[in-house]
């Protein structure tokens, strides 16, 4: 290797290294900013085919999306009017019950402390004293635990400001995702210019095929999501009214609408209202709806995944789960929704960059293969030099099909 290309390797190498560390040490910092672009390139993507059919009506580009971020405030205005009712009541509710549910919580708290007592608690009867030592008792009584309640609220108190911190982090990033998607979606060309600008021209045509590649699975994915989400929000509708009435049943669908956008454990974020609504209430509500939930949970994984889901999404579950497991800390709530586009893209960097560089003669049929056998315990057959697989030897053929001993030979 020439001289010339050995520094400029190493220094290409100590560059991204000093890069990789900077962004590792100011990833919390730049964190939000990451998310918002990644957030914008694909919603971009999501939207774009909707955008092409609109402007074959409406002749250009802007007025289109003008119209759809248009459609897109009215919806969620009227979403909000309809839902600030029932909203401030269970806020008004949750507030007046305030003392009730620390009165509550304070119970147990002191009863561990040892502070509580009752009326009408009998007295516990002392030990008795140990041999050979009159009035000293055998085991000492434990010293009760004590609990410091204004730590605990200022712990809770603390909980909440954190809470509310990163809500308005996050009504940051959606005002700001929302304002980058309309103008990446009234003109997105010189935004993935750039993508291909920094590309060499001997991998022009590889990052035209992922590019394509990921356009064309990013709507499938959006239209196969909300198709589940709606069908989840309005089973959940349905299922819930007859228990907590229609506002709280609207509301709920609602929730578990939204929460559908997290794979696997949105469902269970988006029963703990419910739950907790039917727990005010009383009585065998609880129970009907942890059995509502369940059963929905049952149907989507087995009826509405593989009939709407699996056709445009084929990422093992295995795979998705880990993606949730880090975009989750590293973006937050919101970072979820690129877990399984993160999957799919690096899904098609894996068939177009790794495959053809370092497995150019392995295909994919062959993999299964070997990951079969592996599994199930069978002897591999290695192929021979002619390209073909090594016969069985005659001798194991005839031991298996004739039981052939070999002690026909010796003779």
């Amino acid at each position: 290797m020439p001289r010339a290309v050995t520094c400029r390797f190493i220094y290409s190498s100590i560059f991204l290294a000093a890069g990789l560390y900077v962004v590792i040490l100011n990833f919390a910092l730049i964190s939000p900013i990451l998310l918002s672009i990644c957030l914008i390139l694909l919603i971009t993507l999501a939207l774009n085919p909707l955008v092409i059919k609109l402007r074959r009506v409406l002749v250009r580009r802007d007025v289109a999306t003008i119209i759809m971020a248009v459609a897109f405030l009215l919806v969620v205005s009227l979403a909000a009017w309809a839902f600030y009712s029932p909203l401030r009541n269970i806020a008004a509710n949750f507030i007046h019950k305030i003392p009730e549910y620390r009165q509550k919580l304070e119970e147990p708290l002191h009863r561990l402390d040892g502070t509580a007592h009752t009326p009408n608690q009998p007295a516990q009867p002392s030990a008795p004293p140990a041999p050979g030592q009159p009035g000293q008792p055998a085991n000492p009584p434990p010293q009760p635990t004590h609990i410091d309640m204004n730590a605990v609220l200022s712990h809770l108190g603390k909980l909440a400001g954190s809470l509310a911190s990163n809500t308005a982090a996050m009504a940051a990033v959606v005002l700001t995702v929302f304002v980058g998607v309309v103008y990446t979606l009234m003109n997105p060309r010189p935004v993935f210019r750039t993508f291909f600008g920094f590309v060499p021209d001997a991998h022009q045509e590889t990052a035209l095929r992922i590019g394509r590649r990921v356009a064309a699975f990013v709507p499938r994915w959006a239209l196969a999501l909300l198709m589940g989400m709606g069908i989840i929000g309005t089973l959940v509708f349905l299922a819930v009214w007859p228990i907590l009435g229609f506002q709280n049943a609207v509301l709920m669908g609602v929730i578990a609408f939204v929460f559908e956008a997290i794979p696997y454990i949105g469902a269970i974020i988006a029963g703990v209202p419910a739950l907790l609504l039917a727990m005010e209430q009383g009585g065998s509500a609880p129970l009907w709806i942890v059995v509502a939930y369940v059963c929905i949970q049952l149907m989507d994984h087995n009826v509405i995944n593989p009939l709407i889901v699996a056709g445009s999404v084929r990422q093992h579950p295995l795979a998705v789960i880990v993606a949730v497991l880090f975009c989750l800390p590293a973006f937050g709530i919101l970072g979820v929704l690129l877990a399984v586009p993160l999957v799919a893209t690096l899904e098609i960097l894996y068939e177009e960059i790794y495959l053809p560089r370092f497995l150019p003669k392995t295909s994919q049929r062959e993999l299964e293969e070997r990951a079969r056998d592996m599994l199930s315990g069978a002897p591999s057959r290695t192929p021979d030099a002619s390209g073909g697989e090594t016969k069985e030897p005659r001798s194991k053929r005839l031991r298996r099909h004739e039981g052939w001993t070999g002690h026909e030979a010796a003779r």
